[in-house]
């Protein structure tokens, strides 16, 4: 028998220089090894001069068959204790169930548990971690309970564990209610004030989104060490308290406390997510002086930061002159180029992306997922359905997160037939797939299409959310649906529990706007927690001025100047309202005003590709070499446009365009 064998060619005399134990004892394929309850045949193989010679090593021998994976060496192991009859000791049984648990075998884990007849804390913790680290969750509660019971008493280590589990529930309301008893436990049991488990306490709260317990945790706590200020800061950043997350970095630097790898990652994770580019800058410094520029976590967080801070140059530096080109690494710097959208050659992410193919760098999920946001944010078809061939290529295009960038791409590179046609092969779909698809419908003017994707949403069991509300809402402004617009924005609360954001009382200014509702969309803006919004009143500014209603325009373009003193769109924006009624006047004050604060905008752009080639044109602008005619082909639609909305009984205007 195969226990039998193993046992027997495993228990040659062992002896440091001869290999040939080492030799024999590696066997490749885990599935062939009996299970526990084949042991047993093993026992009449080993010879009793073996023995003398296990009776010590056996520690050592067992601790080797878990880091070199050979699992029937460890089998052989506890066979001999099952012949000296040690197996239900504690001390070899708590090694016996640590070294199944980490071989996977939880079931004869629980086994040698069982037979053990007196167990202690490191028996039960043993257990508990073995399944934790095998992600059964369920199973760590379920154990833990019947420790309580038992009466055996929790250590530091116990609850750490435990409360890792509670930090990594899916539920969250039960990770809360676990995590505050095992709380209350290590309370109960005085070992509340070791740093460790204050270490796994603020890390578990700051997981769990509960920043104010965690900041209590890590005042309460007598002695911390880095651990504890790198578990505060990452709750922190996890919970979107960037600029807290950068205070108190600020307070363990000033403090003395020395900073490895992990705890400026999580720094600049910080720095990324609250833009904060001096803080940044100051940490780059601080990185290249430690000497710690060589690490691939850092360098890939400071391109991250530098990246999502609009600062590309400083990310292709960072990039260029780091030799260990990862996935990972190329991904950060992937989010510059979203951002600031750039389509020269030289440093199209196209052109990067085939280099790091060349080296024998493999994508993931989130490169495609990245380069196709790109493709679309550039409108870029070509490059899309390239990149679509080559996730077809490699094996994920059935990726849920690929698909939903493929949706999203060919919806914005105007083809809606593409996106159908993706959402409608796909195997599964989450809440991003339908949002996606219901966008893409608004985008293209399908009213209709969206409401009719909205009902099935619904119909399908899937929680509408504040983004599919957002998309249904920009569907009913943009085809003129306002009725259904209205009806679903009054539901919001009512009918879907949740509360209006800023965007969705944006939109419903516009739509109520284009229905020639001017009066009813400022009383929601009056009525509104957002009031103070610019955002809100430019909208009704840019309505009004759709509308031609001039009085509303005014009314709505003092509040908009009053809120926003200090933004030259906002200037330009009313300047045209007054200019495009006729009010000439008002608009050079305007024009006036903002010229005597200083204030410029950036000219926006279009851009439209056309075999391959993306042109981009500014307003007035005359650099395009086909100026000359795309002007002309511009004024005779003009005229297009006049002859087919003028009055053709109104001898006036057809004078004024003759």
């Amino acid at each position: 028998m195969e226990a039998a064998y193993g046992a027997t060619v495993l228990l040659h005399p062992f002896k440091p220089q001869n290999p040939v134990f080492l030799t024999k004892a590696k066997l490749p394929v885990k599935a062939k090894y009996p299970s526990l309850k084949k042991v047993n045949c093993s026992i009449s193989s080993i010879s009793t001069n073996k023995e003398l010679v296990l009776a010590e090593d056996w520690p050592h021998l067992l601790k080797l068959s878990i880091g070199s994976g050979n699992f029937l060496l460890g089998q052989a192991i506890h066979a001999f204790l099952i012949k000296s009859n040690s197996s239900n000791d504690v001390f070899q049984g708590n090694n016996l169930i640590n070294f199944y648990t980490k071989s996977n075998e939880l079931d004869d884990a629980r086994k040698v548990f069982d037979e053990i007849p007196v167990r202690n804390t490191i028996t039960w913790t043993t257990l508990i971690k073995g399944h934790l680290n095998n992600g059964d969750s369920e199973s760590v509660f379920r154990i833990a309970h019947d420790m309580y019971f038992s009466g055996e008493k929790f250590n530091e280590h116990t609850c750490s564990v435990i409360l890792q589990a509670c930090s990594e529930e899916e539920d969250l309301i039960r990770g809360i209610e676990e995590g505050r008893q095992l709380h209350g436990l290590a309370v109960k049991y005085g070992v509340v004030n070791v740093t460790s488990l204050g270490n796994a306490l603020i890390t578990m709260y700051g997981k769990l989104g509960m920043v104010e317990d965690s900041e209590r945790m890590f005042h309460s706590l007598s002695e911390r060490n880095l651990i504890s200020w790198t578990a505060l800061i990452s709750g922190y950043v996890r919970n979107g308290c960037s600029e807290s997350a950068a205070d108190i970095f600020l307070e363990l630097f000033y403090h003395g406390i020395y900073c490895d790898p992990s705890c400026l990652v999580t720094v600049l994770d910080g720095c990324s997510e609250c833009r904060n580019l001096d803080l940044g800058v100051q940490l780059h410094g601080f990185v290249i002086k430690s000497g710690y520029l060589c690490d691939a976590n850092i360098v890939t967080a400071l391109v991250d930061m530098y990246s999502k801070s609009d600062n590309l140059k400083s990310a292709k530096i960072v990039f260029d002159g780091f030799s260990s080109k990862s996935i990972a690494l190329f991904n950060a710097i992937l989010v510059g180029f979203i951002k600031t959208n750039r389509d020269d050659d030289d440093e199209d992410a196209m052109v990067l992306f085939r280099q790091l193919r060349f080296a024998g760098i493999k994508p993931d999920l989130v490169t495609f997922s990245r380069l196709l946001s790109l493709s679309a944010n550039q409108a870029c078809l070509v490059k899309g359905e390239t990149l679509h061939a080559y996730t077809i290529k490699t094996g994920f295009e059935s990726s849920l997160m690929v698909s939903n960038a493929l949706i999203t791409m060919y919806a914005k590179c105007g083809s809606i037939e593409g996106a159908c046609q993706i959402f409608d092969g796909m195997h599964c779909r989450d809440s991003v797939s339908w949002n996606a698809m219901v966008s893409a419908y608004s985008i293209h003017g399908q009213g209709k299409a969206a409401l009719r994707l909205f009902k099935e949403i619904k119909g399908e069991g899937f929680v509408v959310d504040e983004f599919t509300i957002l998309a249904i809402l920009q569907a009913c402004c943009y085809t003129g649906l306002w009725h259904n617009g209205i009806h679903i924005f009054n539901e919001m609360e009512s009918s879907y529990k949740i509360n209006p954001l800023i965007e969705h009382y944006a939109c419903m200014v516009d739509l109520l706007g284009r229905a020639g509702c001017l009066s009813e969309a400022m009383n929601l803006i009056s009525n509104s927690r957002f009031r103070d919004s610019p955002l809100l009143w430019r909208t009704l500014v840019n309505v009004c001025k759709l509308q031609g209603d001039i009085d509303f325009a005014m009314l709505a373009s003092k509040n908009l100047l009053d809120l926003s003193p200090e933004e030259a769109g906002s200037f330009i924006l009313v300047s045209n309202t007054y200019a495009g009624s006729g009010m000439l006047d008002e608009a050079l004050k305007v024009r006036t005003a903002m010229n005597d604060l200083k204030l410029s905008k950036q000219a926006g752009c279009s851009w439209i590709e056309i075999d391959n080639k993306v042109h981009c044109f500014v307003a007035s602008d005359k650099d395009h070499p086909e100026s000359s005619d795309i002007y002309a082909k511009l004024d005779q639609l003009m005229d297009e446009i006049k002859w087919k909305n003028c009055d053709i009984n109104d001898p006036h205007s057809i004078g004024e365009i003759v």
